[in-house]
């Protein structure tokens, strides 16, 4: 059935240079009456299919002024949505055209402007030409009625469907005369001839039977392809071919069950579909349809033709070439448009020639997919070009190119974002792109997670970001961690007040050397945990944009930034944090830090705080509250510089480990435990191991070590001549076998006993000397 719709240009009217000021050119659309209706049916017919074509009934208008001619200016019309009813089966097909073989337009006397000759984009238009376009940016020529052009195609039933967005584009001239110029448009809209068909099983099971005819060609190349012919009727009937041969229909089809098969050819090492119907549709569940083939026992390489499969049904098509060995693909009519996901599509596909493989994503028409997640992640594809992919209504994109370890240049221009919330991971593991191109087109107004969005792209030097818009993004964690070659980044376009995650999110950038954050708004982030890890690059960071109110994690969060020499803390709120872990661990540059902002109530984790701080010789803490706080192991462990440490105001009644605290501290000669409230700790283990200056005192006398379970070598190796100590330093708990004392060569207990590695070095001596019960510790006078 063919149903015709008459468009009108006309009201394009031009006048000399002496036009009165204030006068207009007009360039309008109007609908033209009658419709005119014919009806052709293809064969066989079952049923007359219906179809109706619906066109705007407001004419459109574009009005140049007198400048705008004068200036040759290029203007566009407003956006005219055909709506089309059908209930063929077999869909539609929408066609644009002239209504004759002229395509200018005529103002009616000698005077015309002619179509554009070749696509072009709308700045490339030169003064007297027109234009069609969908997708409002690049315009095709005006075709004729002999040869109009195809806007739009379904192979489904539409129901007041609007396939395809058309708008015209001119560009006008001094030299054009006064008139009207106008010019007859036809949409014609076509049923597709009706077919008979057979539906495919799932994709699950599909696959299964594929890799199983696959291990009956093992060794070879294998291809896979529409038959149209089996050997012999019943061949899947022989029992001497029962292992080449399976029904693939899909179970429970209520509309023409027509069987299709899954047969090889092991002598042409070629797997075929077959059925004797005129289409074969595949599955609306297609997921892994052909994923992991050879699983990945058998290298040999697949040729894959989908020429007579029809994919237009099938909604899931996650996975679908994922693990495979690819010699190449004949897409055929690959038109995708019922998709709902393509998550996966070619993840982890390997191409035999990466350099001469190419997607085709004009066929795909992926219009109704929302999920593009990891469709490219860890493809060997060495080219992408995504002209004609269609993502108008993606959501998501996380991981889409995630890993793709041949690819050096991309260009994004061609991607419609304006839905997608989720652009985790998108570029990550790119690690030879060099070449991001168009990052700044990417539409971000509705993107809620950036996480890791730029990770580990270790060839890229620069990213040029001051057109994304993060005003929606809550997590920013690890978006850029690990791209070891940036070493400027700018973030100062950056609207961050609904960030609620940065934890690692410059992780690893060991290159970094210039970071503006001005203008961020962190008010609401919760997590800052290894913000700032491993910044080798940087001598010092600009922390005064940060807002640390409402930040409850700063685990590592400048851990490993071996170059910092400096940090300036003051403006920092830490109220809410619970997690200080590895705070300032590894930043071995730093010999001065003063924490006097920070208040802790809330505080339960220490650990490893400030652990291997090298050459941290002044640390100034006085309103750490640790009423909280139940882990404090290796807290201050590898502080080889220094030599005074006060933690008298320190309440440690709720720690319950102190493992290795003060571990490798060997210049400390003085160090203030009088406040300790050990009654709760479980493990001091090494917690003096290699500590304390030459012949210094260690002042345990307020440890209470009932609870204490694990204590191997908590004195080993350390320096210390006199450790007082109470008889609350019970051991009661502690195993016979394990040992404290290791190498204490300076060690002299209260009463004369000196260290010796002949005395027993288990729990027995960790008592006040005594004359009749020897031992290593002093009772405090």
């Amino acid at each position: 059935m063919k149903l015709n719709k008459g468009l009108k240009q006309s009201g394009l009217r031009v006048r000399p240079e002496m036009l009165a000021r204030g006068s207009r050119w007009a360039f309008g659309l109007l609908w033209a009456l009658p419709v005119l209706v014919s009806m052709a049916f293809g064969s066989p017919v079952y049923a007359t299919p219906t179809i109706s074509l619906t066109m705007p009934a407001t004419p459109v208008e574009i009005d140049f002024s007198m400048s705008e001619v004068r200036s040759s200016a290029f203007k566009k019309s407003t956006i005219i949505q055909p709506v089309v009813t059908t209930d063929n089966p077999q869909g539609y097909t929408l066609y644009l055209s002239s209504t004759d073989e002229n395509t200018s337009l005529d103002n009616g006397t000698y005077d015309h402007i002619n179509s554009i000759s070749t696509s072009l984009n709308e700045t490339a238009f030169t003064a007297r030409t027109w234009g069609y376009s969908l997708d409002n940016t690049n315009f095709k020529p005006i075709p004729k009625a002999s040869n109009p052009d195809k806007i739009a195609e379904s192979q489904l039933p539409a129901t007041a469907t609007t396939p395809a967005s058309v708008n015209f584009g001119v560009k006008v001239a001094p030299d054009l005369y006064e008139g009207t110029y106008q010019k007859e448009i036809v949409f014609t809209a076509i049923t597709n001839t009706v077919k008979t068909v057979s539906y495919m099983d799932n994709g699950w099971n599909t696959i299964t039977r594929l890799q199983w005819l696959a291990d009956q060609n093992a060794g070879h190349d294998i291809t896979i392809k529409r038959g149209y012919s089996i050997p012999y009727p019943g061949f899947c009937e022989n029992i001497a071919y029962s292992n080449k041969c399976f029904a693939n229909t899909a179970t429970g089809t209520s509309t023409d069950p027509y069987e299709t098969i899954l047969w090889t050819d092991t002598d042409t090492h070629t797997i075929y579909f077959y059925s004797e119907k005129d289409i074969i549709y595949v599955n609306e569940d297609a997921k892994g349809m052909f994923n992991d083939i050879k699983r990945s026992a058998d290298s040999n390489n697949i040729t894959i033709d989908l020429t007579g499969l029809d994919f237009s049904k099938a909604k899931n098509l996650k996975n679908l070439f994922a693990k495979d060995k690819i010699k190449s693909i004949e897409w055929g009519n690959f038109n995708i448009e019922s998709a709902e996901t393509v998550e996966g599509m070619f993840r982890d596909m390997k191409l035999t020639d990466p350099d001469n493989f190419s997607i085709d994503f004009t066929k795909f028409n992926t219009r109704n997919a929302t999920d593009f997640s990891y469709m490219f992640s860890g493809s060997n594809l060495s080219s992408l070009n995504l002209s004609g992919i269609d993502t108008r209504n993606a959501t998501n994109m996380s991981g889409m190119f995630s890993s793709m370890i041949n690819l050096s240049t991309l260009d994004v221009a061609p991607l419609n974002t304006s839905n997608v919330t989720d652009m985790s991971k998108m570029f990550a593991s790119m690690n030879i792109l060099t070449n991001l191109q168009n990052l700044s087109s990417l539409d971000t107004s509705k993107v809620e997670n950036m996480s890791s969005m730029f990770s580990d792209m270790g060839s890229i030097t620069s990213l040029d970001l001051s057109h994304l818009n993060t005003s929606l993004v809550t997590d920013m964690s690890y978006m850029f961690s690990s791209s070891v070659a940036i070493t400027d980044l700018d973030l100062t376009s950056f609207d961050t007040h609904a960030v609620g995650n940065m934890s690692g999110m410059f992780y690893g950038m060991s290159n970094l050397a210039n970071l503006n954050m001005s203008g961020f708004d962190t008010s609401n982030v919760t997590d800052m945990s290894s913000m700032f890890f491993g910044l080798d690059g940087m001598t010092t960071i600009d922390l005064s944009p940060l807002n640390t109110s409402s930040v409850t994690d700063m685990t590592s969060m400048f851990q490993d930034s071996h170059n910092l020499t400096h940090l300036d803390l003051s403006g920092f709120d830490t109220t809410q944090v619970g997690n200080f872990m590895s705070m300032f661990e590894g930043n071995s540059s730093i010999t001065t830090l003063d924490l006097t902002s920070f208040h802790t109530p809330q505080a339960m984790d220490m650990s490893n705080m400030f652990k291997d701080m090298s050459s941290l010789t002044n640390l100034i803490m006085p309103n750490f509250d640790t009423s909280n706080v139940t882990n404090m192991s290796y807290m201050f462990s590898g502080l080889t510089g220094m030599t005074n440490l006060d933690l008298s105001h320190f309440n440690t009644s709720l720690v319950d480990n102190m493992g290795s605290m003060f571990q490798n501290t060997p210049q400390l000669s003085n160090l203030n435990l009088s406040s300790f409230n050990t009654s709760q700790v479980t493990d001091m283990s090494s917690m003096f191991e290699d500590a304390m200056a030459d012949n210094s005192t260690l002042d345990l006398s307020s440890f209470d070590t009932s609870q204490v379970i694990s204590i191997y070598n908590m004195f080993g190796n350390t320096r210390s001549r006199t450790i007082y100590a109470s008889n609350t330093f019970v051991l009661d708990n502690i195993d016979e076998a394990d040992e404290l004392f290791n190498n204490n060569n300076n060690l002299v207990g209260g009463n004369g006993t000196a260290f010796s590695g002949s005395n027993p070095t288990n729990k027995t001596y960790a008592r006040i000397d005594a004359p009749g019960t020897p031992g290593y510790f002093t009772q405090k006078p």
